[in-house]
Formats: C-alpha cells, structure tokens, sequence
C-alpha cells in the first residue's frame, strides 16, 4: 500500500508517494548558529548565541538526534571536540557527532553516509542553514529543510522571497520543525525555559 506524505516542506514541496518513514528524526544545526566568532577561538571561550540551548534542548524533549554541521575552514579538531564536550556538561545536550565542511556538490554523499553510518532515516531529516545552495542539496538526499536567518542579521526585509518564503530565526525554526512532524498543534508554541 502506498502512503502519501501530506506534510510539505518549508519550500511548499509536497512530497511524492514515500514508504512510511522507520528510525530516529534527526536535525542537522549549523555550527554558527549555536556559537558566536572568532572561529578559532578555543571552544571554552565561545558564548552561545540567543535561543541556541533553548532549541538543542527543544529538539532532544521531543526525541530528535542532533549532529553539528561543522564551520568553513581548517580548524583544530580539539575545538569542535571541546564544544560537543561543552554541549554535553554545560548545557547538558546530547549531541551525536559533528559533521565536517563540505562543499556543496558533496553534501549529498556526507548525508547519507552520516545515516548509514548511525542507522538514521533521511526522509526524518532536518537539514537547517541559511544558505539555499545547502538546502537544496540536502534536499536531494533526501532530508527537508529550513533557511535560518543569517547569524547576526536582526531584519528580513532585504530578503528576497524564495517561493513565498522567509528565512526563519533558529527558535521559528525550531516550532516550525516541531509543528510539522506533529509535535506541537497549529498556533501551539514552545513552553518558556525554566
């Protein structure tokens, strides 16, 4: 029997006919919305950016595993360990790995071989960033996606709307995921963090 996947992707894509979908719902964060620069400052000295732990703890309530996609350049590989460290003491976050920089042309393949390698369904997937390129890539691997608002820019007027949408702040984001898999009903918001 075939089952129609009737929810609809930020980019107004209805999904085609879809096997029902088997494994744990992954999000993929960028890096940069959780922390702020310099980029090579040591991970300890990094303050987390508004609303960044309030989403990570969002998306671990309600069952989502969550990788890190790793920042642009060469950077030590103590960084970005210290900051999953962070995660987890700190702020008390699970945190399944971080996933190095690509190219966009490659994140297809990173994408599925993250899921293959951690038993992860692509089509329970969240792919967030600002950038559009990386969006439709991680589209064709077949996760959905969500533009963030740029780190940083505090206004949407200058954006040019992409198929009627507008990029979204990293906690819109998160209510908007969490409305579509069903988690929170339509006008429902996220409880305030204790």
């Amino acid at each position: 029997m075939e089952v129609f996947d009737q929810r609809i992707d930020q980019f107004g894509k209805r999904s085609r006919r879809r096997r029902p979908a088997s494994g744990p719902a992954v999000v993929f964060l960028p890096e940069e919305a959780l922390v702020t620069p310099p980029l090579d400052a040591e991970a300890e000295t990094q303050p987390w950016r508004a609303g960044a732990l309030a989403a990570l703890h969002a998306f671990q309530a309600h069952g989502y595993r969550q990788l890190i996609q790793a920042l642009p350049g060469e950077r030590p590989a103590r960084i970005q360990q210290g900051l999953l460290q962070r995660l987890g003491h700190e702020a008390d976050v699970e945190v399944e790995g971080m996933l190095p920089h690509v190219e966009v042309e490659d994140l297809p393949a990173l994408l599925r071989q993250a899921a293959a390698s951690q038993g992860l369904d692509l089509r329970r997937a969240w792919f967030l960033s600002w950038d559009e390129a990386l969006g439709a890539a991680a589209r064709r691997s077949g996760c959905r996606s969500v533009r963030l608002l740029e780190p940083g820019r505090h206004s949407r007027r200058r954006w040019p709307l992409l198929r009627g949408h507008v990029p979204m702040r990293l906690m819109e984001a998160v209510v908007y995921v969490l409305r579509c898999d069903g988690h929170l009903a339509a006008g429902q918001s996220l409880p305030d963090p204790a």
